[in-house]
């Protein structure tokens, strides 16, 4: 901030330890579009889909046959992946390595990872399981009644996983608790052999191996009737697992009214990743600050309401003990675009008396304190409250 408006002049206690902070180039859900995942061929090469753009691009060469099920893991470089007869791997997208895993053999004909809790879910002829990312063993949730499944995601706003049966031809829902099916509807298409959610855009896509060469097709999740979308030249088998934006979701609720700055408009918070503290995938963003503005991002567990604390322009909606991240790196310029984000690491929480670790069942609330100048005369101002409830 400008000297005539110090960090230190305003009531807002700090810590002395700096915040680990993930590397922006390594979350690549930071600026990627929705409509993009991983898909593969029976002879287990990956490609990344972009739906939007009716692309496919070679991604990892695994080798491993007979591929039925992709799903991302907390790392946006690494995929598990089962096939039929050879077991669980992970798959290093940066190296194109292929490490098998110690747990199950059991073949998985679909796996996907429900971002809500950061675990990964498998299905394997009529059971819905729960598989351990790191060890690749499963743990049955429940019998589904289906007498197969190629494919499946979970889709929030259902509450449950949808699945595709092949041999139906349609799609259901499946009880994340009791793994019990429920009719959507005929998909009027045979040969769908995976699907994905795209939790950005809020649609559920399928791939198929019709006559051998290959198909994208948007499902209804009210319906279950496909549309084609195109055809993709290859007999891909499955689909899954997030490219950025194409599943990362945005979390948080909003709260409290902040300033217009000297654009004309306040300045806004937002956030996406996960509320699991397991999957420690959080990233902060403010956006509709003046243009080439140094800012920081402020925490507390209570909210509260400050108006023009310390001869800022806007109000404070944090409370009690205010943390900063002021590690380095922390504080941004927001550049041309007007915005700043931060990937923030949950282990290493600022508070005023030193660094935490943020548990499951907490509550935490962020805002964005940047410079900003009004009639030529330098000042500060916040963004609104973003309330995150950890899981």
């Amino acid at each position: 901030m400008d000297a005539a408006v110090p960090l230190s002049s305003m009531k807002i206690l700090s810590t002395a330890h700096p915040v680990l902070a993930l590397a922006m180039s390594a979350v690549l859900c930071a600026s990627a579009p929705a409509q993009r995942t991983y898909c593969a061929t029976l002879g287990g090469q990956i490609y990344e889909l972009d739906i939007a753009a009716f692309t496919t691009t070679p991604a990892a060469a695994t080798g491993v046959n007979l591929l039925f099920g992709i799903a991302n893991l907390s790392s946006p470089t690494e995929l598990l992946i089962s096939g039929v007869t050879a077991g669980r791997f992970h798959v290093d997208l940066t190296t194109g390595t292929t490490t098998p895993l110690t747990g199950s053999g059991l073949p998985m004909f679909a796996l996907c990872n429900n971002e809500d809790n950061g675990k990964v879910y498998a299905a394997s002829l009529g059971n819905l399981y729960e598989v351990d990312a790191t060890t690749g063993a499963e743990t049955l949730i429940g019998v589904t009644g289906l007498i197969n499944i190629y494919g499946l995601d979970y889709v929030p706003s259902l509450g449950a996983f949808v699945a595709n049966n092949p041999i139906t031809n349609s799609i259901y829902t499946l009880d994340p608790v009791t793994g019990s099916s429920t009719l959507i509807g005929p998909t009027n298409m045979s040969s769908i052999v995976g699907i994905w959610y795209d939790r950005a855009g809020g649609k559920l896509y399928g791939i198929c191996d019709q006559n051998n060469a290959g198909c994208v097709v948007e499902l209804s999740l009210a319906t279950g009737a496909a549309t084609s979308i195109f055809d993709t030249g290859m007999n891909l088998v499955s689909i899954g697992g997030d490219i950025g934006g194409g599943g990362i979701p945005t979390i948080g609720t909003s709260y409290c009214t902040p300033v217009a700055n000297s654009t004309g408009v306040p300045a806004a918070m937002s956030a996406i990743g996960s509320t699991s503290v397991a999957m420690n995938n959080v990233l902060l963003k403010a956006e509709g600050m003046p243009f080439n503005s140094f800012g920081l991002f402020l925490t507390s567990q209570l909210q509260g309401f400050a108006a023009n604390p310390g001869g800022s322009q806007g109000n404070l909606c944090l409370g009690g003990a205010i943390g900063r991240y002021v590690g380095p790196g922390q504080i941004q310029n927001s550049g041309l675009a007007g915005e700043i984000e931060l990937s923030i690491d949950l282990t290493m929480h600022p508070t005023p008396t030193g660094i935490v670790a943020v548990q499951a069942g907490e509550t935490w609330n962020f805002t964005a304190w940047y410079r900003d100048a009004v009639g030529g005369s330098a000042t500060s101002n916040f963004a609104d409250g973003l309330e995150i409830s950890f899981l």
